[in-house]
């Protein structure tokens, strides 16, 4: 078992939850316009993808917290790395977008599209360090399959349609 992957990514993933609950609840004004043009059942998949995403992706932190031991552990800490540099942007997505809703300066609108970018190659970082990975085991093909969601959702969803939808 790998407890520091376990507990990066519950304790970080625990924190980003919450940070979105309180920054939203602070912020509940704007927070349809965190949506910008993403309505209706284009915004219905959205929150499916998230939901689908958010559930598979539990396969690669199963995957590398308690099937890891037999595992390269250096490239268990690499891919740790960018779960917590994903985690770590994600949580700079919303009080960026809210400050840029509330003045739109274009230094704030890079840093935003740059904080997607770089949770969207975070997550591709995992897929690739994942399938790097010499295991054919289920449980590395269905990590596979939760980092692949991951990937999809945060670069097709968030960092290109969210951006072009936001902005």
């Amino acid at each position: 078992m790998n407890q520091l992957v376990l507990y990066s990514n519950v304790v970080l993933g625990t924190i980003l939850l919450f940070s979105y609950f309180y920054i939203g609840s602070k912020n509940s004004g704007v927070l349809e316009k965190l949506w910008g043009n993403i309505k209706g059942l284009h915004r219905k998949l959205t929150i499916v993808s998230m939901i689908i995403t958010g559930i598979t992706y539990l396969f690669t932190i199963y995957y590398l917290g308690f099937k890891s031991d037999k595992l390269d552990k250096k490239i268990v800490n690499e891919i740790l790395k960018y779960q917590i540099i994903l985690i770590i942007a994600s949580m700079l997505w919303m009080p960026l977008s809210i400050k840029y809703l509330n003045k739109k300066d274009v230094l704030t609108k890079i840093s935003v599209i740059l904080i997607l970018f770089i949770v969207a190659m975070s997550a591709l970082a995992i897929l690739y360090k994942l399938f790097r990975i010499n295991d054919n085991s289920k449980y590395k093909i269905m990590a596979l399959v939760g980092s692949g969601m991951l990937f999809f959702h945060t670069f097709f969803l968030d960092f290109l349609n969210w951006n072009y939808n936001f902005f």
